[in-house]
């Protein structure tokens, strides 16, 4: 309709019409998405259309010149837009992460007998691939690591007419357990289609864990049996099973989001490369975050929990493995180098399995792999044979699962010749980039003050010098 409009008022209206029916245009637009900052799916919704309407603009033979400056503002929208929908998830996922992915315990029955012993350590408060360091995200009282979550402004929403008038607006579960309205309006809106052609991959997802918690006896599915029940529950959107599995929230938690998320894009007919961006943004932030979490918690750091969260990691592999036919995954020659690196440590396959999971998550599976085994080392020999097929560990990262390390009743401590290798490696590390720093800094400041010096100088009559002009905003870049 926009862009009809903007034909019309270009062929039968004044330039100044045209220019002016376009800046309130998307001046709108740019008003829904910031409104809208924390809601999935007015976020999708606009992304779409902006998507189209750019596309439009770029077909269009006498438009295409006239429109951009307002093809250029929308690109930025849309930029902006896609960053709000990925920061909006992250938002949903955050809080399920220390339960669904690192402290949840697949088989109880098999770690039941462990016990640690006393944690007397204090821990520490590192983090790597680009996370920020607070003090109030470490627990005190032995608890997994929480961030600090900033709260999301969730605004009145005007909902697009393939959710209904009814929908609520959608942004952070503001409670634990509570299922985001943003999902629980994806799976009303599917009902429909599910009764007429099958249930979609979120509904069949949340079908499959209803049956499987059937199966094992759990106690909210009774009366009749799990496959009748999987069947209707998948016809009408599963709510109960959707509320169980974020009231308890497990590995298929996560994967359930990740199946409402691309049936939300799918939806809205989001481009398969911007959709193809949106899961890797996730898929980057999920890997780095478990990483950070399980090295900087000490609660994490044991052999027994490390088994747990590698089980637990391995079904969001099986997940991309089966969602790789909806994702479209790059052409090699577009393929970004980050890519290209990760297909090359692949065996060359250009995946979904090689671009998301190997590519972010490989850290974090050389972590647990290597808190597996960090007290059956028996030396420093064993120890590098074990560390050298390690290409995402560096030797701090290491140094720091080994100190925050917890210990099991009657485990054998780490070997002492490894504890000191890495304790006197690190602080030579840490030594080299402090002096670094020092040799910057003050490079830095001598810059400054050979361009401070040089700018006094003036001419006879008083002016500044051209060439002191010149090296002082060098200095100043520099």
């Amino acid at each position: 309709m926009i862009f009809l409009a903007a034909r019309f008022a270009h062929h039968l209206g004044t330039p100044d019409f045209l220019e002016s029916f376009l800046s309130d245009t998307v001046a709108a637009i740019i008003h829904e998405v910031k409104t809208h900052k924390a809601d999935p799916i007015s976020l999708a919704f606009w992304m779409a259309n902006i998507h189209a309407l750019i596309y439009y603009f770029k077909r269009d033979s006498t438009l295409v010149q006239i429109t951009t400056d307002t093809q250029g503002r929308m690109s930025e929208c849309l930029h902006d837009a896609y960053g709000l929908l990925v920061r909006a998830v992250e938002a949903e996922l955050e809080p399920l992460l220390d339960t669904a992915l690192l402290a949840y315990v697949a088989m109880p029955e098999m770690f039941s007998d462990v016990k640690f012993e006393s944690d007397k350590g204090q821990r520490l408060s590192m983090f790597f691939f680009g996370a920020s360091a607070d003090a109030a995200r470490v627990s005190t009282d032995g608890r997994p690591l929480r961030r600090v979550q900033a709260p999301l402004k969730t605004a009145r929403s005007r909902r697009s007419s393939f959710l209904g008038a009814g929908a609520a607006p959608a942004g952070p579960a503001t409670a634990a357990g509570q299922v985001p309205a943003w999902i629980s309006a994806v799976l009303r809106a599917h009902e429909q289609a599910s009764d007429a052609h099958g249930p979609t991959p979120a509904v069949a997802a949340a079908a499959a864990a209803l049956a499987k918690r059937a199966s094992s006896g759990d106690t909210f599915v009774s009366g009749r049996s799990s496959n009748d029940r999987a069947h209707s529950a998948a016809a009408a959107g599963a709510p109960s099973t959707v509320a169980a599995m974020f009231g308890a929230p497990t590995p298929r938690t996560i994967t359930f989001m990740f199946d409402c998320l691309l049936d939300l894009l799918q939806m809205c007919e989001i481009h398969p490369s911007i959709t193809w961006g949106v899961v890797k943004q996730l898929f980057c932030y999920l890997g780095y975050e478990c990483f950070n979490r399980v090295l900087t918690t000490r609660e994490f750091c044991s052999r027994s929990q490390a088994m747990q969260i590698r089980m637990n990691i391995s079904q969001v592999s099986d997940w991309v493995r089966q969602a790789a036919g909806r994702l479209a995954v790059p052409h090699p020659s577009d393929a970004p180098k980050d890519e290209a690196a990760c297909v090359q440590k692949a065996g060359g396959a250009q995946t979904a399995d090689a671009l998301l999971y190997k590519a972010y998550f490989s850290p974090l599976v050389e972590l647990v792999e290597l808190l597996q085994c960090l007290t059956h080392l028996p030396d420093l020999a064993e120890y590098f044979e074990t560390t050298a097929k390690m290409q995402h560990l560096n030797v701090l990262q290491q140094e720091t699962a080994a100190m925050n390390y917890r210990y099991e009743l009657q485990e054998s401590r780490v070997a002492p010749d490894i504890a000191e290798y890495l304790e006197s490696v690190g602080k030579e590390i840490r030594d080299g980039v402090r002096a670094e720093r020092e040799k910057l800094s003050m490079e830095r400041a001598s810059r400054r003050s050979t361009a401070t010096a040089i700018s006094e100088r003036r001419t006879m009559d008083g002016r500044p010098s051209m060439l002191s002009l010149d090296l002082a905003q060098h200095g100043t870049r520099a």
